[in-house]
């Protein structure tokens, strides 16, 4: 059985993309253009890895990643982001502090997708 692997992000082009590659790598893939949505298909779907930009209006990543780690708490999240008011190191180092196990700094390539999602099937979900 293939990994599932969940995508939020609120621009269409790169939910667009994110979903051919992780496609094209073998993962089954569903993607939501925002928080909430997401956290739903978290709840119907069941991933086994979540992908969450950081920036996005209503629900950010941070607050997803905080409600993830109550429900979920052992599905590994990768944190994206390519920067904002806070700057995408500090919030992607605080995602990974709230309990993100890896996170890619936009623009990131196919390469570096690929690993971060081969280290985050290897997490333990316990």
């Amino acid at each position: 059985m293939n990994s599932k692997v969940l995508i939020i992000d609120d621009e269409e082009s790169i939910r667009s993309v994110l979903i051919r590659a992780i496609s094209s790598l073998g993962y089954d893939v569903k993607a939501a253009a925002d928080g909430h949505t997401g956290i739903s298909l978290c709840n119907e779907w069941n991933p086994d890895i979540i992908l969450t930009d950081i920036f996005m209006p209503e629900q950010d990543g941070l607050e997803i990643i905080r409600s993830l780690r109550k429900t979920l708490p052992g599905v590994p999240i990768i944190a994206m982001s390519g920067g904002g008011n806070m700057g995408h190191l500090d919030v992607l180092r605080t995602a990974r502090a709230m309990g993100a196990v890896n996170n890619l700094s936009k623009p990131f390539e196919i390469s570096d997708l690929k690993d971060a999602l081969e280290s985050a099937a290897e997490t333990d979900r316990k």
